[in-house]
């Protein structure tokens, strides 16, 4: 029935801008990264006692909706009396310039979540949905060569105004989102460590219980794993990348993203599970 609740939640949106001085605003925001997870997780913690997240998933606030004002987004929390936690999960916050400083202008104690998931699989998985969708008329490796020029004149305009919507950027940053140390370090500057968690989207799929833990106590709230596992979202866009394409094209994207994943694990501190052991 999510149609359905969605329709009600649209309906009923101008009496809840009535009360939003009585709301909260997100305490949770998952920001990424695309094809990660991110609708997964957000459901799980839903499904828990003393969470909310909105029949809307992606609010897309902080990059899409920022001139309709703070109150707009309040309207699609609870009020602060019901003691929950509220969840905004918008995998997009993740690669818009402006998003941690509207974050820490308008939720300055939220706490803030990226799960990552292994960014050559990320970036076919992410091809693979918009062949779906229509929107890509090229080959994978095609795509991958004509990525820069696809996306730079909106990578350019969002640093001028980001109020850009930057249509291009989203639908074609294939490589791009997988950089992913180059956008959390903005968020690192302007919330700080001590507001961000990055998890691992395989050990998060695979009910990692230590992973669980670094959640809960994060959030300050209890999320088991054995509450969704299983239970994916979205599980088609989650197909193998072997066979879909080729080893080259695969080796190639492992070498094009080694040094970017040293640089994540300078950053985060921790390792994930798509990088080679040390020695």
């Amino acid at each position: 029935m999510p149609e359905l609740r969605n329709a009600v939640f649209r309906a009923t949106a101008p009496l809840r801008r009535t009360t939003v001085a009585r709301r909260s605003v997100a305490d949770v925001i998952v920001c990424g990264a695309q094809k990660s997870g991110t609708t997964y997780l957000a459901n799980l913690m839903a499904s828990q006692p003393g969470f909310y997240s909105p029949p809307i998933k992606e609010i897309h606030f902080f990059n899409l909706h920022w001139a309709k004002g703070a109150d707009w987004y309040a309207s699609h929390f609870q009020l602060r009396s019901s003691g929950a936690l509220q969840v905004d999960a918008s995998p997009s916050y993740m690669i818009h310039p402006a998003v941690p400083d509207r974050i820490n202008e308008v939720c300055p104690e939220a706490k803030v979540v990226f799960v990552l998931r292994d960014p050559v699989s990320r970036a076919y998985s992410h091809y693979q949905h918009n062949k779906r969708a229509g929107w890509e008329p090229l080959e994978f490796p095609e795509a991958l060569a004509a990525e820069d020029g696809r996306i730079s004149a909106d990578v350019g305009a969002l640093e001028k105004d980001p109020n850009t919507l930057g249509v291009d950027y989203a639908l074609y940053s294939y490589r791009t989102r997988g950089l992913y140390h180059r956008f959390l370090e903005r968020f690192y500057d302007v919330l700080g460590a001590d507001k961000i968690l990055v998890l691992d989207s395989k050990k998060v799929f695979g009910g990692d219980a230590e992973e669980f833990a670094l959640l809960g106590e994060f959030v300050g709230r209890p999320v088991p794993p054995e509450a969704g596992v299983g239970q994916r979202t979205n599980a088609g866009t989650y197909a193998p990348e072997a066979g879909a394409t080729s080893d080259a094209t695969r080796a190639e994207l492992r070498e094009y993203f080694a040094p970017h994943d040293a640089q994540l694990v300078a950053l985060t501190g921790r390792r994930f599970s798509w990088m080679p052991p040390t020695d």
